[in-house]
């Protein structure tokens, strides 16, 4: 069975419109600008704080810039798809940055669910090309379809299965298709943060109904 790779993605797309904030120095550079997605510590007049982990690394990225936020667009809490210039020249180190553009990802909170209520979850398959935890998060990046009239999307933990410091999770994905439905790309967040410190979990089962690879059953760690 071939292994969900867990890759950093730099992909901006969401299942909201975008949009894209950016800052007003539009001169040319020779300046490289870096992409990720990162999370919304907090944001005010006084600057932004981002964190955020790259794959497989339990070290916390924080970085730091003078320029707020449109907290009408983005929120503390939600990551985003960031774009910017270390001030260090250095990528994936704490520090300051400059911000290029930000756009906001759709961000969706996981729930708690027995196991006997999940009839359905599978009713819609996701092509599944990557995922990953960071910072108590949950990030898919995948085909969904889209538009649609209708659509259930959530990270359903049973707090049954709880096991330790391990529980069983599923990819809860229903809709109801358009005639005009086609396959798009997204990336989604499930904020599992408060939910698995809640249970004392540092590691999830998530199953999903997986169209793309030949795994259903992915083992995401958040130590």
């Amino acid at each position: 069975m071939r292994q969900l790779k867990n890759i950093l993605l730099i992909v901006t797309a969401c299942l909201s419109a975008v949009m894209t904030s950016s800052c007003d120095n539009t001169s040319p550079t020779e300046t490289i600008a870096v992409s990720d997605i990162v999370l919304i510590k907090s944001t005010d007049t006084d600057g932004t704080i981002f964190q955020m982990q790259l794959p497989q690394s339990s070290e916390i990225i924080t970085m730091t810039s003078p320029t707020p936020l449109d907290t009408a667009v983005v929120k503390p809490g939600q990551c985003i798809y960031l774009r910017y210039i270390p001030q260090s020249g250095k990528p994936y180190m704490s520090g300051p940055i400059d911000i290029v553009s930000y756009s906001p990802l759709t961000n969706i909170d996981a729930t708690l669910i027995n196991k006997t209520q999940l009839n359905g979850w599978d009713s819609s398959p996701v092509y599944l090309m990557s995922c990953r935890t960071m910072l108590g998060r949950v990030i898919i990046y995948g085909g969904l379809a889209y538009p649609v009239e209708k659509r259930r999307l959530t990270i359903a933990i049973d707090p049954q299965s709880v096991n330790g410091h391990s529980a069983e999770a599923w990819l809860v994905h229903e809709v109801k298709p358009t005639p005009e439905t086609y396959l798009a790309n997204f990336h989604v967040v499930f904020n599992t943060s408060d939910l698995i410190k809640l249970m004392g979990v540092e590691n999830l089962t998530l199953n999903v109904n997986n169209s793309n690879l030949d795994e259903n059953k992915i083992n995401l760690n958040f130590k």
